[in-house]
Order: structure tokens, then C-alpha cells, then sequence
């Protein structure tokens, strides 16, 4: 599984998102949106960073964060008509939606990470009752 080379970053209203799209050979199986307030990365410049990195290398490299925890909520949805478009579904695919808030040591949201998964991937819970 690779980066597809559809991996773009901008900014917008004091955030910086992070774009990407992740192929398996041909196939387009996840497409990902990962969002960090532009003050974490403390007036570097933005055009030197290889946004095609991991985000949480990122988000340590680059922003001296390191993100400690998420809260993640997973929902089916036929998901936005662009990122079907980009995943090439088929009209009656669904789609795995993966939306994180994510924290850093001292308990700061510092990243909200928003992934969409094709069905190329199967999932699997564990879930410890206290």
C-alpha cells in the first residue's frame, strides 16, 4: 500500500489540511483528511515540510507535539461525491469513516484526523470490559 502521489496540504482559516490518498497496486482504498491548528507549527515555513510523512511525524518533527491518545467514532456512509470520486467506487459501495480527535501529553486537541476506508480493508475490535 502506497501514497498515490495525490497528497496535498493548504491552509485555511488558521488550519493547516493535509490531504491524502493511499492505493493498493491500482486501487484507491483510502482517502484521508487530517486538520492541525497552523499555531502548532510555531511560524515555520510550511513549503519545506514533506506533508507526504506520516501525521503523527508531523506533528512531532515539526510541531514538537506528540499526540498521546485519540477519541475515534467509526460510522458507514456513502461519504462526500469528491472522495467517492477520487476512490473510484461503485455506486452501491459503502464507506468506513474514521473521525479522530486526537490529544497530546498534556491532554490538548492538537489534530482531528478524518479517514474514509473502502472495502478493501477488514476490521476487527477488541473491547476489554473493566
Amino acid at each position: 500500500i502506497v501514497l498515490d502521489g495525490l497528497v496535498g496540504a493548504f491552509l485555511h482559516k488558521g488550519h493547516v489540511f493535509v490531504r491524502r490518498r493511499v492505493m493498493a497496486d491500482d486501487t484507491p482504498v483510502l482517502f484521508s483528511t487530517d486538520i492541525l491548528p497552523l499555531s502548532l507549527f510555531d511560524n515555520k515555513r510550511l513549503e519545506g515540510i514533506d506533508f507526504s510523512q506520516p501525521i503523527f511525524d508531523i506533528a512531532a518533527r515539526h510541531c514538537h507535539t506528540e499526540v498521546t491518545e485519540t477519541v475515534a467514532h467509526l460510522h458507514a456512509v456513502s461519504g462526500p461525491a469528491g472522495i467517492r470520486r477520487q476512490l473510484a467506487l461503485r455506486p452501491e459501495q459503502a464507506l468506513l469513516q474514521l473521525e479522530e480527535i486526537c490529544y497530546s501529553r498534556l491532554c490538548k486537541p492538537v489534530l482531528c484526523c478524518q479517514t474514509y476506508y473502502t472495502d478493501f480493508f477488514d476490521f476487527a475490535m477488541v473491547r476489554k470490559l473493566l
